[in-house]
């Protein structure tokens, strides 16, 4: 419960700055980087986060809103008073933007 409280207390710090693109969804993948985490379980849920991005259902599930496409944001955090954006929001609509982003996550 603790870190979903964390968790809320990042989203909440975040602005909402997908806003000014029409997306079908604004989705912030948030790696925690807390002492509670090795270098292994780091590794671990990047590389989740990787694969979900890479798999094939997943760019048929953006590309089957009503839009079309999505905006994702990667955020390091570690508390509430340490977050860390690795990556601004990007769109994704296509294999080539998915590429891209996954490409850049994977790297620790």
């Amino acid at each position: 419960m603790p870190r979903l409280i964390t968790l809320l207390f990042v989203l909440l710090a975040f602005p909402a700055a997908a806003a000014d693109r029409a997306v079908d969804l604004e989705l912030v993948l948030a790696a925690d980087i807390s002492g509670s985490m090795d270098s292994q379980e780091a590794a671990l849920q990047r590389e989740g986060f990787v694969r979900a991005l890479r798999h094939p259902e997943v760019l048929k599930a953006i590309q089957g809103g009503q839009l079309g496409r999505i905006a994702v944001t990667y955020v390091d955090w570690a508390g509430p008073h340490f977050q860390s954006t690795r990556f601004d929001w990007t769109k994704i609509a296509d294999a080539k933007d998915t590429a891209t982003f996954a490409n850049a996550a994977a790297r620790p």
